[in-house]
């Protein structure tokens, strides 16, 4: 693949305390045993190997819930470490993060997006599986009293919350915090769900800009794949990605770590590269040699288009 690849996810865990009807339509999926995931100190190492070979620009934390994994303070500071140093951010369902943001930030976490998709407390509580939305809002409040203003918030856009969007726009811009509309990605294991639920991006497109000015779009960088538009003339926006519609298979620059090291270069791949047992023999050279491949092979096609089924759950793959 000819794009360069420079930007990493790595889940930590499976597990989450939310149960999202996109993620687990079911309420629950097939766990990783915790003795099967990566050490602490191995997503380190797997970062340190991709930032030498390709210069990573930016490192996502995600899950599952990532707040769960113990150790994530450790790992931020080690992230931290890398020569040259990318970007460290972290997606979070936000339950746990008001007792836990200010250890993150001495650990030295760059950006911090919190997913919200319901600014209305019993439908949030239903969407997420007996979620506590005042709790979540209390950790973006919490943030923001700490001085930490490079907090995003992600809102996969359905039928459900469509007729919320006027207001997580009057939400993002009383709060001063940047804002995205995630159009639903479907998966195998979610296909019911998406049926019912989906909401085009061309339709969000639409709401968006009887809201919003289209003169103010701009883009933020080739590792995101939204489109922005400012909010009035504060540096915060409004976010649109086009995640099924528009995936951006030919300009994607993201890999994928599992919780239980397997690299995944595409979101829609069925079966991962393993990359624990290199790792955990200490063969670096073919380890390297594994990622090479791997990125050299990436297909630049979305597998949605071909119609093939795909069996990972967004708690596996952390999105």
């Amino acid at each position: 693949m000819d794009v360069k690849q420079e930007y990493l996810r790595i889940s930590l865990t499976d597990k989450c305390n939310y149960r999202c009807k996109y993620c687990l339509p079911n309420g629950n999926i097939n766990s990783i045993e915790n003795n099967k995931f990566l050490k602490i100190e191995e997503y380190f190492e797997l970062a340190k190997i991709f930032n030498a070979l390709i210069g990573l620009k930016k490192i996502r934390l995600t899950g599952g819930e990532p707040l769960l994994r113990k150790g994530l303070n450790k790992l931020v500071q080690m992230l931290s470490t890398l020569d040259p140093k990318p970007e460290i951010s972290i997606t979070t369902n936000g339950h746990y993060l008001s007792e836990k943001i200010n250890d993150l930030i001495i650990s030295g976490i760059d950006n911090i997006n919190i997913s919200i998709d319901s600014l209305d407390s019993s439908k949030f509580k239903k969407t997420t599986g007996n979620g506590n939305l005042q709790k979540v809002l209390e950790s973006l409040k919490k943030a923001q009293k700490l001085g930490f203003s490079n907090v995003k918030i992600n809102t996969v856009v359905t039928n459900t919350n469509f007729n919320e969007i006027p207001k997580f726009i009057d939400f993002a811009k009383k709060h001063e915090v940047s804002l995205r509309f995630i159009e639903l990605m479907s998966f195998s294991s979610t296909s019911d769900y998406h049926k019912n639920e989906f909401i085009s991006a061309k339709d969000i497109e639409k709401k968006l800009t009887e809201l919003l000015p289209k003169e103010n779009n701009t883009r933020e960088s080739k590792l995101s794949p939204a489109v922005y538009r400012k909010i009035n003339k504060s540096k915060k926006e409004i976010g649109l990605i086009a995640a099924a519609s528009d995936p951006g298979c030919h300009k994607c620059t993201r890999l994928r770590i599992s919780c239980d090291g397997k690299l995944f270069v595409c979101l829609y791949q069925n079966k991962g590269i393993d990359l624990k047992h290199e790792l955990r023999n200490k063969n670096i050279g073919n380890l390297q040699e594994m990622i090479e491949r791997a990125i050299k092979n990436k297909r630049t096609y979305n597998p949605l288009k071909t119609k093939e089924e795909t069996w990972m759950s967004l708690s596996q793959i952390g999105g």
